[in-house]
């Protein structure tokens, strides 16, 4: 016999379908984590984001992470994430006056309700990112799958050409803009309740919704998603 404490393990793992599919997932903000080194600190330092999912279903209360450079030294990584963050705000409720053209507090964005498109990787595509930001029940309307599809599929892999004689330019990256840089005003969390929402499945139309539960609250002020 052999006793083992299992102190500090918050979760089991069984290995059957541990993999969070692409789709649109309600989710709340669970941890900010600030100050995470981007090479060393030599280029700056990002701030990671958890994202817990509140959809009904085997995904809820999985969690997802997503590490945006707040404070990178490379001016456009600087500014494609700081309009990612004004974004991510937004779209959990915040008042765009609170936000653009001001100073925020990563750490506003804890408790916060949204939804978030997740979709392969484009390097990896047998592993999930994070896509992109929605309101809260965004699941629940097929014109927001319609939108977002082509974050859900991976890319389709390059056709092998024929070999180049000369010069030729790789195509760049693209990287989504959402938002104009974000910044201060104090915010409250959303009244009411943490939307639970059926299990998305990419190109199905949602179920019916659970009624909200409890919310945590926090200092912004808005209403909450509503539906």
């Amino acid at each position: 016999m052999v006793m083992v404490s299992l102190q500090g393990i918050t979760k089991a793992s069984t290995g059957i379908s541990d993999k969070i599919e692409p789709g649109i997932y309600d989710v709340q903000v669970t941890k900010v984590e600030d100050g995470i080194p981007l090479k060393g600190g030599q280029a700056g330092y990002g701030s990671r984001f958890h994202f817990t999912i509140l959809n009904d279903g085997p995904m809820k209360g999985r969690e997802l992470q997503h590490l945006l450079n707040v404070q990178s030294a490379h001016a456009d990584n600087l500014k494609y994430s700081l309009q990612e963050l004004a974004g991510m705000a937004i779209s959990s409720g915040a008042p765009e006056q609170a936000i653009l053209n001001q100073n925020i507090d990563t750490q506003a964005m804890m408790n916060r309700l949204l939804s978030i498109v997740v979709g392969p990787q484009k390097n990896a595509p047998q592993y999930v990112e994070v896509k992109g930001y929605l309101p809260s029940y965004a699941c629940q309307d097929p014109a927001n799958w319609e939108k977002v599809k082509d974050k859900l599929v991976a890319p389709a892999a390059p056709q092998q050409g024929p070999a180049q004689t000369q010069g030729g330019w790789g195509a760049g990256t693209q990287q989504s803009v959402q938002q104009q840089p974000a910044a201060a005003g104090a915010w409250t969390a959303p009244q009411g309740g943490q939307p639970v929402a059926g299990q998305p499945v990419a190109g199905q139309q949602p179920q019916a919704q659970a009624q909200p539960q409890a919310q945590v609250q926090n200092t912004w002020g808005n209403n909450g998603p509503s539906c």
